[in-house]
């Protein structure tokens, strides 16, 4: 009898390792389930959209800002994309200067000014 209860014993040992291990297994999938990302959240958060009918400030806001910051002529403007940002690249001349002004395209904000002189 005594052999039947040890051995009775040991397996029950045995199954309740073997939970324990389930158990834990089962919380490390759970844990890394929980940090991967969702798949509608795999963008990041700051990533700008790629679309081009979504920058939120205008071609005149944007010109109007590169003239704030460098009077003259325009005399081109582009939408262009640079690494999934929108930027409006801006050329305006002023006599014997000519500025070229990157903008922000969903911001605003002045990324590049700069100004060449033809010292002619």
């Amino acid at each position: 009898m005594k052999i039947r209860e040890k051995e009775s014993t040991a397996k029950a040992n045995n199954e309740d390792k073997s939970e324990d291990a389930d158990l834990a297994i089962n919380e490390k999938e759970k844990k890394e389930a929980d940090e991967q990302p969702d798949e509608k959240s795999d963008k990041k958060d700051n990533e700008k959209p790629k679309d081009h009918t979504k920058a939120v400030i205008g071609m005149k806001e944007a010109e109007e800002i590169a003239l704030n910051s460098f009077s003259g002529t325009i005399t081109e403007v582009e939408l262009d994309e640079d690494d999934g940002r929108l930027i409006y690249e801006i050329e305006i001349e002023n006599g014997n200067e000519e500025a070229e002004i990157d903008i922000d395209a969903y911001t605003g904000e002045i990324l590049v000014l700069s100004i060449d002189r033809d010292d002619n």
